[in-house]
């Protein structure tokens, strides 16, 4: 209920959440201690094929993790690759990319380096990136080598009152189904004392070139030039506000990497304020976005409102449609034609019946 997820997996060390009310998590395995967890996942529209999710918390003493990571091979096989389409993720406790002393890792190691690719690390940016306590990098998010492809964005990023980085990629499957929808203005604008200003700017230009026309006309042009100067400024506020975001989740990597430098922890801590209150930010916008009326002072559970937004856009979804030839159809492509025949078909003029015609005529009185 915290979380507000639409569907999870879970045993006493691992958790799967998905918040999207999209996707399906069945449970296929889990080890007994608890420490991997095995989930299938798929579309409810079938808009990618299936993918399953290792997720794996090894103890943090060296010789439970290396009892742990020998015993692993009986449940995840390292003498042969999985079928494919596979992420492995979790808190591994160790640096995956620095060797092991010890005879008993050695298949674990040679099972991660054949078979998995790391997104993080192959970025120069995030290699060997701290991500716990600014102090190791024991969090990883790998894919098996025929998904390397599909992913984006790797990301390692600060988060507000939580001791570990969040390591986060982009996986692209399919494409998008819904539509930009109705825009709406961003009440939080106001707040901005720049968009204030050049928004008093703007009114005051376009009140000498409206068209001379009658007020209602006049009302509905001004409208949508207006509606062109707040997507525009937004568009500009919101690549600011990346910029500044990924300038600061920089300056904080580069800190880590230097804590030995006189005032480098008031600084970092400097930066991280400066994050939390662009999260602050974030999350009053999503709170706008999901609809939600009321909610406790300080309160910013964005997986809430991410939740929300995906929800009210799925309710608003046509997953299926039936055809004229009385099948189901659920592709993209498919519900596009069965939509367009629809249509085509309301709007199309029926024939004139003329007997109808010349008998409904004779009943009109003289």
């Amino acid at each position: 209920m915290i979380l507000q997820a639409s569907a999870s997996n879970w045993t006493h060390h691992c958790g799967l959440i998905s918040f999207n009310p999209s996707l399906s998590l069945l449970p296929l395995w889990s080890s007994i201690d608890g420490r991997i967890l095995a989930t299938t996942v798929t579309h409810n529209s079938n808009l990618f094929e299936p993918l399953t999710i290792y997720v794996i918390y090894a103890p943090a003493t060296s010789t439970a993790r290396l009892n742990f990571l020998c015993e692993s091979n009986q449940l995840l096989q390292f003498h042969q690759a999985p079928e494919g389409r596979c992420i492995l993720m979790g808190d591994f406790n160790h640096n995956i990319h620095k060797s092991i002393r010890s005879d008993r890792a050695v298949e674990w190691q040679y099972w991660i380096h054949r078979i998995w690719h790391d997104p993080i690390h192959s970025d120069q940016e995030y290699r060997n990136m701290p991500t716990f306590r600014n102090i190791s990098t024991i969090d990883f998010l790998l894919v098996t080598t025929d998904l390397k492809y599909n992913v984006s964005r790797p990301d390692v990023k600060y988060v507000p009152h939580c001791d570990h980085s969040a390591v986060s990629i982009n996986l692209f499957f399919g494409t998008q189904r819904s539509g930009p929808g109705i825009w709406r203005c961003n009440p939080y604008l106001v707040q901005d004392l720049s968009f204030r200003k050049e928004l008093k700017s703007f009114c005051d230009a376009a009140s000498r070139y409206i068209p001379d026309l009658d007020a209602p006309s006049q009302w509905d042009h001004f409208k949508i030039a207006l509606k062109g100067f707040i997507q525009a400024f937004s568009h500009k506020l919101h690549a600011k506000h990346r910029r500044k975001e990924d300038y600061l989740q920089r300056q904080g990597r580069k800190l880590l990497r230097h804590q030995q430098f006189e005032h480098a922890a008031d600084a970092l801590s400097h930066a991280e304020a400066q994050l939390d209150q662009m999260a602050d930010f974030s999350a009053s916008t999503l709170a706008l976005r999901s609809g939600l009326r009321w909610r406790e002072h300080g309160e910013r559970s964005n997986s809430y409102f991410y939740k929300t937004i995906k929800t009210r856009t799925q309710k608003q979804t046509i997953h299926e449609l039936l055809s004229s030839e009385g099948y189901l159809v659920r592709s993209p492509n498919q519900l596009n034609n069965c939509a367009k025949q629809f249509y085509e078909q309301l709007y199309s003029p029926d024939p004139i019946d003329y007997e109808a015609l010349e008998e409904l005529l004779t009943q009109i009185p003289p």
